[in-house]
């Protein structure tokens, strides 16, 4: 039982048939960066933008080159002739979504890993399903304990990359559950390597638009937030259009010099983007993956206990067990950046509130706004009892992993309970060690190095030159 709160960072190495990263260790030979958004920002195009920015440093070198097609995706464009067609990049398969009718892109079912390396630069992204899935709140509970298991292969994350679009017009019950549920699930200590990413920010001009003055005000909600900072080193915005763009190309599509020259543009603001995204990533201290893979463990320890107190008949039992509750209430409480939020209730209200007026079938509305209620209650009594836990237990000093094992430790030597108490501690550590053993599927692409002077520039340099030696000899001499 000591490996569920492990004091050392885990890095589990997986023997798989399908070409991994380098092995991660914390030395930063390798960038973990955690791509974290709602569901239809566009994290899996994102992927695939970011990748090409980073090979070519202009479009005209891209549409001469090989365009990387890590992530399969499709949407559709009108030809000359106006006549609507479906670009496909990539190649399908049993990770991503491919039958929902989303156009714009794929939707990610699973985590999965992307190793990018070019000489000294290594970056892995972690790709990940989104927040606010069309199948519901339950879900998105299980996608986030997916997405926590994932990551526990790893010792470090370097980078916590949250996709938003830059022209959000006001905070809706779903955005405000999206952002702070992402924030949730992480520990305190990964505050300063949070980083917010901005989609389709073209149609913005690269600015974030009405988005950031929600974002200032969600996060000023919260104490423990105050340590993630909005500024020029945290905020990024990037075109996915300009990829869409050379994807359209290389599928056949003619567009004009003028258009091709918009694109360009946008594609060297990518690129500068992309580059300034990795190096502010670089100079992060790391983030201990086993810190916030605690985190949601006690969480879930605390959920398990507190099911099982009404069934207690040893009241001195039952005050033990309330006791280790508060302790885990209390280590949630200094640890987390945000442990429980009304964003979840409100979300789950907003649910119950448009399933009403959906058109179908009655039997299915019923059966969803009662899975939906049922999740608000549930949730609103870990709220509270978490609450009262926190307020009955609360302790001057920090709570540390020791202090949780070694309660863990005191429940498992309970005479009546402590059998039960074990197997359900070992169903959390279980649950999440099933997740965290699936396959990394992660690759490798290997980028030729950046030119960082391109033709045109050469071609302008010697007009300069040219033009300057015309005037010395007529002017000057």
């Amino acid at each position: 039982m000591d490996g569920l709160l492990s004091l050392d960072p885990l890095d589990v190495p997986l023997e798989k048939n399908r070409p991994r990263g380098p092995p991660l260790t914390a030395s930063g030979d390798c960038l973990n960066v955690l791509l974290l958004g709602a569901t239809g920002v566009g994290k899996s195009t994102f992927i695939n933008a970011f990748i090409n920015y980073l090979t070519f440093d202009t479009l005209n070198n891209a549409l001469h080159g090989e365009m990387q097609n890590l992530i399969y995706s499709t949407f559709s464009t009108s030809t000359e002739d106006d006549e609507e067609t479906e670009i496909v990049v990539g190649v399908p398969d049993d990770t991503e979504s491919t039958s929902n009718g989303n156009r714009g892109g794929s939707d990610t079912q699973s985590c999965r890993a992307y190793t990018i390396s070019n000489g000294d630069r290594t970056v892995r992204l972690i790709d990940t399903p989104g927040i606010g899935d069309t199948r519901g709140f339950d879900q998105d509970v299980k996608n986030m304990k997916d997405v926590i298991s994932y990551i526990s292969n790893y010792m470090v994350l370097n980078g916590v990359c949250i996709l938003l679009k830059p022209n959000e017009e006001r905070l809706t019950p779903s955005l405000r559950y999206c952002i702070v549920e992402l924030l949730a699930h992480l520990h305190k200590d990964v505050a300063n390597n949070i980083i917010f990413c901005f989609t389709n920010a073209r149609s913005t001009m690269f600015h974030a638009g009405a988005t950031l003055n929600i974002l200032k005000a969600l996060l000023g909600e919260f104490q423990q937030i105050s340590a993630i900072e909005l500024s020029k080193d945290t905020i990024y915005y990037f075109d996915s259009e300009a990829f869409r763009f050379l994807a359209c190309v290389k599928n056949g599509i003619k567009f004009s010099n003028n258009e091709q020259q918009i694109y360009d543009s946008s594609w060297r603001q990518s690129t500068t983007e992309s580059i300034r995204l990795i190096n502010h990533i670089r100079s992060l201290s790391p983030h201990l993956i086993e810190k916030t893979v605690s985190l949601n463990k006690v969480r879930d320890m605390l959920t398990r206990i507190e099911l099982l107190l009404p069934s207690m008949s040893s009241v001195i039992e039952m005050e033990q067990t309330v006791n280790a509750a508060a302790l885990f209430a209390n280590f949630l409480a200094q640890h987390s950046i945000v442990v429980y939020h009304l964003g979840i209730e409100e979300y789950l209200e907003d649910q119950i509130k448009k399933t009403r007026t959906l058109p179908g079938a009655k039997h299915y509305r019923k059966q969803t706004i009662e899975s939906l209620e049922s999740s608000r209650e549930s949730y609103s009594h870990q709220v509270s009892t978490y609450k009262k836990r926190c307020k009955a237990g609360n302790k001057s000093g920090v709570i540390n992993v020791d202090d949780i094992r070694n309660m863990l430790h005191q429940l498992y030597a309970l005479k009546e309970n402590g059998k039960m108490l074990k197997e359900m501690m070992d169903e959390v550590e279980e649950g999440y060690r099933n997740v965290g053993n699936q396959e990394e599927v992660s690759y490798i692409v290997q980028m030729p190095p950046q030119r960082r002077t391109s033709d045109n520039r050469w071609q302008i340099l010697f007009w300069v030159w040219y033009i300057l030696q015309i005037i010395w000899s007529k002017y000057v001499k």
